[in-house]
């Protein structure tokens, strides 16, 4: 048994990309590439304060104690990092 080709009408026609949002809203796909902050803000880290304020919300009192509960004292390394410069 065959079937007619489907004609112009009837052709798949997939709907514009979309995309599930957190608020079960969709979205087009183009609209998540928009900028929403600035390149500074993203690559330059977290300031003293955010460090300071990460560090309370987790109860820990420095980096290097947030590091020892944290990394399997087996897997890490005692010696410096080789890094040029």
């Amino acid at each position: 048994m065959t079937h007619p080709a489907p004609s112009k009408e009837e052709e798949y026609r997939p709907p514009p990309a979309l995309t599930p949002t957190q608020h079960g809203h969709r979205t087009s796909q183009a609209s998540l590439l928009e900028r929403t902050d600035s390149f500074v803000h993203r690559h330059v880290g977290p300031s003293p304060d955010e460090v300071q304020a990460m560090l309370q919300t987790v109860n820990v009192d420095s980096l290097d104690a947030l590091i020892d509960q944290t990394i399997p004292p087996q897997i890490r390394s005692n010696q410096p990092l080789a890094l040029p410069g």
